[in-house]
């Protein structure tokens, strides 16, 4: 009788193990069906580093200067406009104006990516949009810029750009995209207006699009015209590569031997600030033959001016300077 007992609890305890074993299996089966992780998305095209940096011309730093930008860095969006200086003759202050679009386009974007899932926008349309609700006095240049995802992966500037503003892509050191610039005539840029005072503005539809693939590490600097006006391309891509240099100087062992992208984090600031206060301190050299007076030199060959040989221009060009600049992840 104890002998059969024995077997029988021995039987029991088998049975319970057995049991326990399958359910621990069956758990686990239903966590790896249940908790597995989503195979991995593509990275979103983003920006790893931004920043700004402003300089207004001498006589308007009281104010802050004419012009206005704004970077939305949920929506990968950024914005400058260069209110115009001419408007100041009817007692208008210019940046009213360009302070206003700016600000429109901010609210767009973020009601445009609200209603569209987080998807990402079309500046054309924000600069459109914006335009319309824009209704103070003055005009001002635009530049609107985002990035989007594109076919296979990787990140895909877009822009609208109206004006004298511009943008420029660095690789490596070098300038590999440059936005062109949009005159009636020389020095005289297209400009938005509210057409209830400027029945013959310019519009956002004549703005140029602009679409460029880009690669991580890219620096997107995008700048009113005083920016270029005093600063060469090549010195553009100098700067950057220079900054990068020294930033991977300051920071520690380990990071430089990994190469840790997440390093570059103060690399847009610092790249914004280099170049707005170069291009400042260019624009107040009298005896600098800055981008600006080799432009006016060339303009001048076929106008009237070329009778006159004491309208050489040279010098920088005194302006109000914003440097906007992203470094692509």
């Amino acid at each position: 009788m104890a002998e059969a007992a024995e077997a029988a609890e021995a039987a029991a305890a088998a049975a319970a193990a057995a049991a326990a074993t399958a359910a621990a299996d069956a758990f686990r089966k239903a966590q790896e069906a249940f908790g597995a992780e989503p195979p991995p998305r593509p990275q979103q095209p983003a920006f790893r580093s931004t920043g700004a940096s402003v300089r207004p011309h001498p006589a308007k730093v009281a104010k802050g200067g004419e012009d206005a930008h704004f970077v939305c860095e949920e929506g990968l969006v950024i914005g400058v406009a260069d209110g115009v200086g001419g408007w100041n003759d009817e007692n208008i202050d210019p940046a009213a104006y360009s302070r206003g679009l700016m600000a429109n386009a901010l609210c767009v974007v973020r009601e445009q990516r609200l209603a569209g899932g987080g998807q990402a926008v079309d500046p054309g349309a924000v600069l459109t949009e914006a335009h319309a609700r824009t209704k103070e006095k003055g005009s001002c240049t635009a530049l609107l810029l985002t990035l989007s995802e594109r076919a296979g992966g990787g990140a895909s500037l877009v822009a609208s750009n109206l004006g004298d503003s511009g943008l420029r892509v660095v690789r490596e050191g070098e300038v590999v995209l440059r936005s062109e610039t949009q005159e009636h005539r020389f020095n005289c840029p297209f400009q938005l207006a509210c057409p209830d005072f400027v029945p013959r503005t310019d519009l956002p539809s004549a703005a140029q699009r602009i679409e460029y693939s880009l690669e991580a590490g890219d620096v997107v600097v995008l700048g009113t015209d005083g920016l270029f006006d005093n600063l060469f391309d090549e010195d553009i891509g100098r700067i950057v590569a220079e900054e990068r240099e020294r930033l991977w100087e300051d920071v520690g062992l380990l990071a430089r031997l990994a190469r840790d992208p997440a390093a570059e984090v103060d690399l847009a600031p610092r790249v914004a600030m280099t170049l707005a206060v170069e291009a400042a301190t260019l624009s107040q050299d009298r005896r600098y033959m800055s981008p600006f007076a080799l432009a006016r030199a060339e303009a001048k060959k076929d106008s009237l001016l070329s009778m006159f040989p004491d309208t050489n221009y040279v010098g920088g060009k005194p302006d109000d300077v914003t440097c906007v600049v992203g470094v692509v992840a």
